[in-house]
């Protein structure tokens, strides 16, 4: 049974990522062809993502691997800036073990949603000029 649900959004050049609930496997690898598919449109560009934890209760060291993983993938596919909008420090805890050596530019961990918006969107703006 599937557990976790990501709502994924493209708004121009950036991916709005925002999980719920607590995830395992299936639940953390459900939108991967999807997102994989709307990355594709971004070919050539640098792109990023923004995780909104609101509602993320993270889930176990497989699913926090995978996690990793498609991150990595989507380094290797134009992301360079990571941001996350977290609520408690483990959820800081996670976005730096899913973002550990990775080859991005940047990745940013905030407390204040608007905050995070305007330094990803200004960060896109500034390498796609």
């Amino acid at each position: 049974m599937q557990h976790g649900l990501n709502d994924v959004e493209l708004q121009g050049n950036l991916f709005i990522c925002r999980p719920k609930g607590a995830f395992n496997m299936e639940g953390v690898t459900e939108y991967e062809a999807r997102f994989a598919e709307m990355a594709a449109t971004l070919k050539g560009q640098t792109w990023g993502i923004l995780n909104i934890y609101h509602d993320y209760e993270t889930g176990g060291p497989d699913v926090q691997k995978r996690i990793w993983s498609q991150f990595n993938w989507s380094a290797q596919h134009g992301c360079d800036y990571i941001g996350f909008v977290v609520t408690n420090p483990l959820h800081e805890y996670a976005a730096k073990q899913t973002t550990k050596d990775i080859p991005i530019a940047e990745m940013r961990t905030f407390r204040d949603e608007a905050e995070a918006f305007a330094w990803i969107e200004q960060a896109l703006i500034e390498a796609n000029a």
